[in-house]
């Protein structure tokens, strides 16, 4: 291989990881977002459906719940289709959640779209930090750690932009 066949692999290389890094940042952003958003909602369901204390931490719960037990089963399926195709899926699933939440005339209903939130938002994890660790390799210290930060600016933003 050529100088500048070498070169031309890296730089295609560089911009695909890149470009991994960014669209997983942003997924991890409204991921995380969307779990913090609960906090912002839960003393709104409170008022709305007459909720205790302890019903308010069952549905974060189940929220929860749902999002850290399907993570290891949601890498296992990643290993076998597509991890973008799971992504994508989960994102629309975990949006779809919180829609339906809006939607939902009473616990119940708030439950169940909660948890399907959840299970939307276990794909983010796993699958994410998967592609940018093979994206960078041995070089994936910093761009995970980018990653990871990228988390905590939708942590602060989209619950801050909801309230």
């Amino acid at each position: 291989m050529s100088v500048s066949a070498e070169a031309g692999a890296s730089s295609s290389g560089s911009v695909r990881a890149t470009r991994t890094l960014t669209v997983t940042g942003l997924n991890h952003a409204l991921h995380d977002g969307y779990t913090d958003l609960i906090y912002v909602l839960l003393p709104v369901w409170q008022a709305e459906f007459a909720l205790s204390y302890g019903l308010l931490a069952l549905l974060r719960g189940l929220y929860a719940g749902a999002m850290a037990g399907l993570q290891i089963p949601v890498g296992r399926i990643a290993e076998r289709i597509d991890g973008k195709i799971i992504l994508i899926a989960g994102t629309a699933l975990s949006a779809l959640g919180y829609v339906c939440a809006g939607f939902s005339g009473g616990v119940i209903g708030l439950g169940l779209a909660l948890a399907l939130s959840g299970a939307g938002s276990s794909t983010q994890h796993p699958i994410a930090s998967a592609a940018v660790s093979r994206a960078y390799g041995a070089g994936a210290r910093g761009p995970l750690g980018i990653y990871n930060f990228s988390g905590d600016l939708g942590k602060a933003a989209i619950p801050a932009l909801t309230s």
